[in-house]
């Protein structure tokens, strides 16, 4: 008899440029300048920019800088990068 034992998915950590937000029903998508699309947790990207009332609005003054932590496909994780 086989016992398959479940593995959690590692942390993996990434730098990101965020070119785009669009949210729908608590999810929020991020358009990355590599042209792939992140979906995570609204109230993440809220939590790394309190001060943007309008999500959708985060990258009008151009695009943004952040370290994003995945386990497998889900963002645990968005902070700013601090230049």
């Amino acid at each position: 008899m086989f016992h398959v034992q479940k593995t959690e998915a590692p942390l993996v950590s990434s730098q990101r440029q965020i070119v785009g937000v669009c949210l729908q029903d608590g999810t929020a998508e991020l358009l990355c300048s590599t042209d792939d699309v992140l979906t995570a947790p609204a109230e993440l990207v809220h939590q790394a920019f309190p001060d943007v009332i309008d999500l959708e609005m985060l990258t009008e003054d151009g695009p943004k800088d952040v370290i994003i932590e995945q386990k497998g496909q889900d963002v645990v994780t968005i902070r700013e990068v601090s230049i």
